[in-house]
């Protein structure tokens, strides 16, 4: 039950270390601009479902932009509007929080969850202190109805051929989304799990993420990040921890 794969926010960041992010968010440089990379990663996910087990796979990345069009692991989408050090963008993603419960035996006799799919809504701009992005997340896939809001800050820290990225991301759950996810519907409650029905709740989370650039084409990614939870969430039945960690090395190719 993890919010949005944390991996997947390090592909981008690499068009920051080939400049792409160091230019102005002009309409015109958007339209110009355009670049694709590719590669894998390594993940240990560790989730929050009670007796969920830790996830280790290898994921194949992918992450293009074509003027103002882009595509990511996330999903595709365009920016909409910008100027000299902000841009605002419309897409539809994947929503990022695991459906799959961790395959918790414990949970196997809950209901299956499908992929969510969201439209997305974000406003990113950069400064000499650091960068900016919040974004209105909305299930159009008619799964659950909810939405989210998240706010997210990062100061990139450059030394030589190497960046560190920190990050720091609150996320507001609507109800409807965090009852999909964490709540209990009363005829798949029994003893030791009642019926249950979140409110909205909160998520933060801390990331930091290491980029290493060979050169303009060969980089090196990798990173942790710690999710922690609101009471609403960590006091379901079926969640087990109030926080999560996630760990993930890989390598990236950019054209």
């Amino acid at each position: 039950m993890k919010m949005k794969s944390l991996p997947i926010v390090a592909i981008p960041a690499l068009f920051c270390v080939n400049s792409y992010c160091s230019e102005p968010m002009t309409e015109k440089n958007m339209m110009a601009k355009s670049g694709l990379s590719v590669g894998a990663i390594f993940v240990k996910s560790d989730p929050l479902a009670l007796g969920g087990k830790s996830e280790y796979s290898v994921l194949p990345v992918i992450d293009g932009y074509w003027g103002p069009l882009f595509i990511n692991d996330e999903g595709v989408g365009s920016y909409i509007m910008g100027g000299t050090n902000w841009g605002v963008s419309l897409s539809l993603d994947l929503e990022g929080i695991d459906n799959k419960r961790g395959d918790s035996q414990r949970l196997s006799d809950m209901p299956k969850l499908d992929q969510v799919v969201l439209c997305s809504l974000k406003f990113q701009t950069e400064h000499s202190w650091g960068a900016v992005s919040m974004g209105f997340d909305h299930d159009v896939s008619k799964k659950h109805h909810g939405y989210t809001v998240h706010v997210s800050y990062q100061y990139p820290i450059a030394i030589g051929p190497l960046n560190i990225l920190p990050t720091v991301t609150g996320t507001w759950l609507s109800h409807e989304t965090t009852n999909y996810y964490y709540g209990v519907q009363n005829k798949y409650a029994k003893p030791g799990r009642a019926r249950y029905k979140p409110g909205s709740a909160t998520t933060l989370n801390f990331e930091l993420m290491l980029i290493y650039a060979f050169n303009e084409h060969d980089a090196f990614t990798g990173g942790l990040s710690q999710q922690r939870v609101s009471k609403n969430i960590s006091n379901s039945p079926i969640v087990g921890n109030s926080h999560a960690m996630d760990v993930w090395f890989g390598y990236v190719y950019t054209f």
